[in-house]
């Protein structure tokens, strides 16, 4: 049981630093859909 356990938590640890990561590329993944999508003034 103790292994389950484990495994959770590192799960649990690793969908945070996704989380985290995810929600520093949000921005940019949205001035890139921007840009190319016209809205931006780079062609």
């Amino acid at each position: 049981m103790q292994g389950v356990k484990e495994a959770l938590k590192n799960h649990a640890e690793l969908a945070k630093e996704t989380i985290k990561i995810s929600s520093k590329t949000k921005p940019l993944e949205l001035a890139v859909r921007e840009i190319e999508s016209g809205n931006g003034h780079v062609k």
